[in-house]
């Protein structure tokens, strides 16, 4: 079967709006409330400003620079036993993604100009999935 641009366009159009779909029928909830657990809540839900306040709380005592404290919290922080530029990454938050995956240590960054996706894995409506940072 040859593949046109149209199909790869089609494909990838599909895949990015299954992805959020995906996203959108996902709730977070803390499973304690420590600072690292917070900053894995915030990323996973798109929410760029709440994991950038996170972020200074986590890693600001130790660096200043921002750039630094992602590379810090990458390197340190687990959640759900995935690190957190992956994490952010399988639940398609894309704005906590592409920030933390620009500044994350080479090692945990995500080329992401090159997706695959199961489309055949899908959770059900309303899934709750419990985080915890270790």
């Amino acid at each position: 079967m040859k593949i046109t641009p149209l199909t790869l366009g089609s494909l990838l159009t599909t895949s990015l709006f299954c992805l959020n779909s995906m996203a959108a029928n996902v709730t977070f909830v803390a499973k304690d409330n420590s600072i690292a657990t917070k900053l894995c809540v915030h990323a996973v839900s798109n929410n760029l400003s709440a994991t950038k306040t996170y972020l200074r709380r986590v890693a600001g005592n130790v660096v200043r620079d921002q750039g630094a404290q992602v590379h810090l919290a990458t390197e340190q922080i687990k959640c759900n036993n995935t690190n957190l530029v992956e994490f952010t990454a399988q639940y398609g938050a894309d704005n906590t993604f592409n920030y933390l995956n620009r500044r994350a240590s080479s090692k945990y960054r995500i080329d992401n100009n090159v997706e695959i996706i199961d489309l055949s894995k899908t959770l059900a409506p309303n899934t709750v999935i419990v985080v915890s940072a270790n």
